[in-house]
């Protein structure tokens, strides 16, 4: 499904419904190494992410396997949330985390 959304999202920018190609191009060059490098690392997590979870899938149940990717998915959400908020851990966070995990743990279980 993502490789149909990269092909139509390359058609509309090459024909110009969204901007036109100098536009976009322009817009590219401006994206810092940096930020370019993080993107591809992302990318690479992720490809690896599906890569795994269909080697997964072929020796456990599918329910199982959504389960424990609902409670990871909630996991990095919570973790990325506080991260983004550039606030420092306290004892409640924690304590959130902790319950978080044990509740994932028994959700699986």
């Amino acid at each position: 499904m993502s490789f149909i959304t990269f092909i139509i999202m390359l058609f509309m920018v090459g024909c110009g419904f969204v901007s036109s190609l100098g536009d976009t191009w322009r817009d590219i060059e401006t994206i810092a190494p940096n930020d370019m490098l993080l993107l591809l690392l992302i990318a690479l997590i992720i490809s690896f992410g599906r890569i795994l979870f269909t080697t997964l899938l072929k020796h456990h149940d599918p329910r199982t396997i959504k389960i424990s990717g609902y409670m990871i998915s909630t996991l990095v959400s919570g973790g990325a949330l506080y991260l983004m908020k550039r606030k420092s851990f306290t004892a409640s966070r924690y304590l959130g985390f902790t319950l978080l995990a044990i509740g994932g743990y028994l959700f699986i279980v």
